[in-house]
């Protein structure tokens, strides 16, 4: 006769609840994550994936006693940052002869390093003679260094 006090096992009655009430927490983390992603990465996210797994394992602990111990966890899964496509050419090194990649002297981008660039992505200057950002009417060669 199964006792009065005993229900058959949910998910919402492991761990008293808590279970459960963690799993919640995790899907509005989810949530908040991938809505970040999107908001931080916009058209590079378009079709981002975030998932949550539930596991339920269920384990005979004692035959004799037809015991079971029930494990219950969650694992999310967050898309990763977009790649960052670049462009380089290969042109031999003056000193060694070794082919080695080259970008523009202000940063690589998607397009041909061949091609020249009036600004860069984010509208910075680029002077047309030397390839580098120009901030506030000086060449930016040398800063950083």
């Amino acid at each position: 006769m199964i006792p009065s006090t005993w229900k058959p096992l949910d998910l919402q009655s492991i761990e008293e609840g808590r279970f459960m009430r963690l799993a919640n927490d995790d899907l509005h983390t989810l949530q908040d994550k991938l809505v970040n992603f999107i908001e931080q990465y916009k058209e590079r996210a378009e079709k981002a994936t975030a998932t949550m797994t539930i596991t339920v394992a269920l384990k005979c602990v004692d035959v004799e006693s037809f015991s079971f111990g029930v494990k219950a966890s969650t694992k999310l899964s967050l898309p990763q940052r977009p790649s960052s496509i670049t462009m380089a050419t290969a042109v031999a090194d003056d000193e060694t002869g070794q082919p080695t990649l080259y970008i523009r002297k202000s940063g690589s981008s998607s397009s041909d390093p061949r091609q020249g660039k009036l600004c860069t992505d984010d509208g910075e200057r680029i002077d047309p003679e030397t390839g580098e950002i120009i901030k506030d009417g000086k060449s930016m060669a040398g800063y950083g260094r």
